[in-house]
């Protein structure tokens, strides 16, 4: 089994990782030679991709790092698209600071009807380096 820091990866987490790997970009952060952390998109179709992350929990120790990492990442994956898409299970405040606004069902009834009762659906347009 391998290993991020002390923390075991799941035959299934490394499965994971490797799909994503052949589907589109991938990134890992590394802290003191040790990687704490990975992330890319996995591009189902022309257009449309779906954001993946494998995060130890000493990536807490430098939010900053991570979310300037994660933001010119994205830059580049995406700055051929006009606006991107984005749905979330969870808190959307860290969407919010990458410049998503939470959108209401009228703007994309085909994603809307689709989602969970606890997702959210949120929109960026106009991606330039910043």
């Amino acid at each position: 089994m391998w290993e991020i820091g002390p923390w075991p990866i799941t035959p299934a987490m490394a499965e994971m990782a490797y799909m994503a790997e052949q589907t589109g970009p991938a990134f890992s952060g590394c802290l003191y030679g040790r990687a704490i952390g990975a992330g890319g998109v996995s591009i189902q179709q022309p257009g449309i991709g779906e954001a993946w992350t494998l995060l130890t929990p000493l990536i807490r120790l430098c939010p900053l790092a991570l979310h300037r990492a994660v933001k010119s990442h994205l830059v580049k994956i995406v700055a051929d698209l006009d606006e991107v898409w984005a749905v979330c299970s969870h808190d959307e405040k860290w969407l919010h600071k990458l410049g998503f606004k939470n959108v209401s069902c009228e703007a994309r009834p085909d994603l809307y009807k689709k989602l969970e009762p606890n997702q959210v659906l949120l929109r960026r347009t106009k991606w330039k380096q910043s």
